[in-house]
């Protein structure tokens, strides 16, 4: 299944463009994109910095939509091909749509779910001591006791074979790139899982 087969054949694109040029009804691109979407079966999951995520009950992925090019997760799409983890999210397709002077990103992800808590909170741990750990400013007296809690967090996550491998290289490519971690700090809701359990880390640039 492709982007194009999804909303070519519903008219999506069509209603889109139509609800755009009346101005009347709609106050912005997002509340035009979220109304029409709607309109077509589509249920609004999820808007953040990075885009705005729709669900269909009938459909086993997501749609996600960014307005002009959200250069950090356009780079994470290319990434979860290229480092094939299974601790990425699926991502089957992407598209860019131009409507008027607007490119519209989108991209077809595998439906996931809410992961559990605990695990969210071992993974924001390993991050935060992998970014303090490499971070020129931190005490190297504190590395070292990162390094003690990062090997107990290890341990936590061995029954997810890989799964730190590439939390470090994701890490790495952030810093590499100048991108921040959204995946630490706090609650995240880019921790999901799939349905069997495994962990995905979902969108961790921005």
């Amino acid at each position: 299944m492709k982007i194009k087969e999804v909303l070519v054949p519903n008219k999506i694109i069509g209603d889109f463009r139509k609800n755009l040029r009346d101005p009347s009804d709609y106050f912005d691109e997002e509340t035009v994109m979220i109304k029409t979407l709607k309109a077509n079966g589509w249920k609004l999951l999820g808007r953040g910095t990075s885009g705005i995520v729709f669900s269909n009950p009938a459909k086993s992925y997501v749609i996600k939509f960014t307005i002009n090019r959200d250069t950090p997760y356009d780079a994470f799409a290319k990434l979860t091909h290229s480092l094939n983890s299974k601790y990425l999210p699926r991502i089957s397709d992407r598209k860019i749509i131009r409507i008027k002077n607007t490119s519209y990103y989108v991209y077809m992800i595998e439906k996931l779910v809410k992961a559990d808590s605990k695990v969210c909170d071992i993974i924001r741990d390993y991050v935060e001591l992998l970014v303090e750990i490499n971070d020129v400013y931190t005490d190297p007296e504190e590395v070292q006791i990162d390094k003690q809690m990062l090997l107990k967090l290890d341990k936590s996550l061995k029954k997810y074979p890989g799964l730190t491998q590439t939390i470090q290289q994701l890490v790495k490519i952030a810093r590499k790139r100048h991108y921040d971690l959204s995946i630490w700090g706090g609650y995240s809701p880019n921790i999901l899982k799939r349905k069997d359990g495994t962990p995905v880390i979902a969108d961790p640039f921005c």
